[in-house]
C-alpha cells in the first residue's frame, strides 16, 4: 500500500470550499470547531478576488500573509479587499494514522 496523497504522497489532503460572494462585506474573523486526534492538526488559508474568475489566480493567505496558514481559531482576519472568498482547510493526518475531523467553520462579515 502507498500511504498519503495521491498527488504527492504527503500526508495533508485539502478542502476547498465553494467560492462565497461577499456582498459589500468584510471578513473579520475565522474560526473553526475540529477533533485533532493525537498530532493530526487543521490549519486555513483564504483568497479574495474582485470576480469570482479571478479567485483561481489569488494567493491564499494565512495569518501571516501570502503562504503562511491560521493555525488557531478565532483569529482576526485582514484580508485584501475583494467580493470574493474562498477558504481552503488544510487536514494534516502527520503520518496517516490519524486524521482530523473538521466540524465547522465560520468566517464572521462585517458590514
Amino acid at each position: 500500500v502507498d500511504l498519503g496523497n495521491i498527488w504527492d504522497r504527503s500526508f495533508e489532503f485539502d478542502y476547498l470550499s465553494s467560492p462565497f460572494e461577499l456582498d459589500g462585506r468584510q471578513p473579520v474573523r475565522l474560526d473553526w470547531v475540529a477533533r485533532e486526534p493525537w498530532n493530526s492538526k487543521v490549519r486555513f488559508q483564504l483568497r479574495v478576488a474582485k470576480t469570482q474568475e479571478d479567485l483561481a489566480g489569488a494567493p491564499w493567505l494565512g495569518e501571516h500573509g501570502e503562504g503562511s496558514t491560521y493555525e488557531r481559531t478565532g483569529i482576526p482576519l485582514t484580508l485584501p479587499e475583494g467580493e470574493w472568498l474562498q477558504y481552503r482547510a488544510i487536514l494534516d493526518t502527520e503520518n496517516g494514522g490519524y486524521s482530523p475531523i473538521l466540524e465547522t467553520v465560520e468566517i464572521a462579515l462585517r458590514d
